[in-house]
């Protein structure tokens, strides 16, 4: 949970990891927020990240993503960093919220990571997207709501979605009856890729096109202060829109992959002169 603005940088293995975490202007000094995150370090070989968000119209929001984002570590810390131990603490988050007394409701989304490449798990509104600097998305979480079903079939394009009047409505979220987890196939990762995921007080506040000029900026943590920049502005009265005014939780990373070397081009083999 957010107390105080959150600006995490290092060093896996597989790659350079940023976190950048604030509460929303309106929230009461020492009032903690309702986001929560995650960076798991599990081994050189395997990375776990995670943001949630819990549902400010609900009572305990605060808890339930500190739940959500905990019962994830233990999983993971009981065993390897598999799919299935992902999908097992969202199970285990949903026992643990649902339906128990101020437990409140959260959104999560997390990515796995390997060498063999990223695999993201989403439930709500919290996104997670991995583009390349020439602005192809090579796989993206889909948004849990009405208005994110449409863009995701095509019928919203992103910035009609982004400006929706509903677009805060939620069709599932850890600790409500109605969950669904959302689980997206491997995706390698390249030299040119960035990995950008977060609560929708981030995602809410910027445009996709303002999210890939970032992130071509060759320095992440750089790129990454410009982000919670333009988003802490957008949240101010007057500066949308877009602009909501909410908790800000996002995670950047970008892969090491080494360079490929060159292919050595063979001689061409000079004909022999007819004798």
């Amino acid at each position: 949970m957010i107390k105080d603005p959150v600006e995490v940088e290092f060093d896996h293995p597989l790659g350079s990891v940023v976190v950048r975490m604030a509460s929303g202007p309106d929230r009461p000094p020492g009032r903690a927020g309702e986001d929560a995150a995650a960076v798991l370090d599990c081994g050189p070989d395997a990375l776990l990240l995670a943001v949630a968000d819990g549902m400010g119209g609900q009572r305990g929001g605060a808890r339930a993503s500190k739940v959500a984002v905990e019962t994830l570590a233990e999983h993971i810390a009981e065993g390897s960093a598999r799919p299935a131990h992902v999908v097992e603490a969202y199970d285990a988050a949903q026992v643990r919220t649902k339906g128990k007394r101020g437990a409140g409701a959260t959104t999560m989304v997390a990515a796995l990571i390997t060498r063999d490449g990223v695999r993201l798990f989403n439930v709500g509104d919290s996104e997670a997207m991995l583009l390349n600097t020439r602005g192809r998305i090579k796989m993206r979480t889909t948004a849990q709501s009405p208005v994110g079903y449409l863009a995701a079939a095509g019928a919203l394009s992103p910035d009609e979605a982004l400006l929706h009047e509903y677009r805060h409505l939620l069709s599932s979220a850890i600790g409500i009856d109605a969950m669904r987890l959302e689980v997206c196939p491997r995706v390698a990762a390249g030299r040119s890729d960035t990995l950008v995921m977060g609560s929708d007080g981030m995602f809410d506040n910027v445009f996709e096109h303002e999210i890939l000029d970032f992130i071509r900026v060759r320095n992440l943590g750089t790129a990454c202060d410009r982000l919670a920049e333009l988003v802490a502005a957008r949240m101010r009265p007057g500066a949308g829109p877009p602009s909501k005014t909410d908790d800000m939780s996002f995670i950047c990373f970008r892969p090491n992959v080494p360079k490929r070397k060159p292919k050595k081009r063979k001689a061409k083999k000079t004909p022999k002169a007819a004798q």
